[in-house]
């Protein structure tokens, strides 16, 4: 028989408060529908987000960043193979203040978009972002960097743009192929885990659908391996991509494909075409 006097049941339920508090924050994507219907980016989880070039993924990361750094005060590593750390904080800098991208490349900047652009750089937060640009650097080595990162900088959320060009060695890129992915995804998965971080990962999809009647993604769009070690896999959609309208009225959609946690559904978004990034409805 189990029995607990009240001065035992006190020190448990003194435990149970302290242990609350002593849990990592949650991290939300920023996005109020896409965090209602996740729940938020769950630590030890690898959470894939998928789409044609163009839709809009690495802006959504960006977005998804800005959100993590500057409102909830928490640390962000971005991997990126495809662009350089400039180009990254560039788009940062347009998402931010909504300056025309081709303002911020050239550097003919207007003394009015000023105050926007020093207001960026001096907030204290930004030393929470580190952009790591370095390409044909191989999985192991991916992995080894994650571990690194966490242990020197108590990172929160690691980013990495994009799954395709991740090679098994360093700079073979050539190799990489749908036979590699269940490697790629099992570390990363066991990153995760192994770190209690969460981890974004992008992934383009192929041209394929392009030549389909219905070109909104689906689960066999990508490769098993993808599918089954990531915790959620997510696509982003835009039908006047296509010159298309979406059958539901809306400029974009965030669809949940697959999660360990909720069911699975279409959430709908807005597109700024200023910004180049998905937005919340209403």
């Amino acid at each position: 028989m189990r029995t607990k006097n009240l001065v035992m049941l006190q020190q448990e339920f003194v435990n149970f408060i302290q242990s609350k508090k002593n849990l990592s924050p949650e991290i939300k994507t920023g996005f109020s529908d896409i965090d209602d219907t996740l729940s938020d980016l769950k630590r030890a989880n690898l959470t894939l987000i998928a789409g044609r070039a163009g839709m809009g993924k690495t802006n959504f990361a960006i977005s998804i960043l800005k959100n993590v750094v500057f409102e909830q005060k928490l640390r962000v590593v971005f991997f990126s193979f495809e662009m350089s750390s400039m180009q990254i904080f560039q788009r940062l800098m347009r998402i931010e203040t909504g300056i025309d991208a081709t303002t911020l490349r050239t550097g003919q900047v207007e003394e009015s978009d000023l105050p926007k652009i020093n207001d960026l750089l001096q907030r204290p937060e930004n030393a929470n972002v580190l952009i790591d640009d370095s390409s044909g650097i191989s999985i192991i080595e991916l992995c080894e960097r994650c571990r690194n990162y966490v242990l020197m900088h108590q990172t929160d959320l690691i980013i990495i743009d994009y799954l395709q060009l991740i090679p098994l060695r360093h700079r073979e890129i050539s190799e990489i192929g749908q036979e590699n992915y269940h490697l790629i995804m099992y570390m990363l998965k066991t990153v995760a885990r192994e770190l209690n971080i969460s981890i974004v990962l992008l992934s383009s999809l192929s041209s394929e659908i392009d030549q389909r009647e219905n070109k909104r993604p689906l689960l066999s769009d990508l490769s098993q391996d993808i599918v089954q070690y990531a915790d959620n896999v997510c696509f982003i959609y835009r039908a006047d991509y296509y010159g298309l309208l979406n059958d539901n009225g809306n400029e974009a959609e965030f669809i949940l494909a697959k999660s360990r946690f909720r069911g699975t559904e279409i959430i709908a978004m807005g597109w700024d075409k200023i910004k180049g990034v998905l937005q919340d409805v209403g």
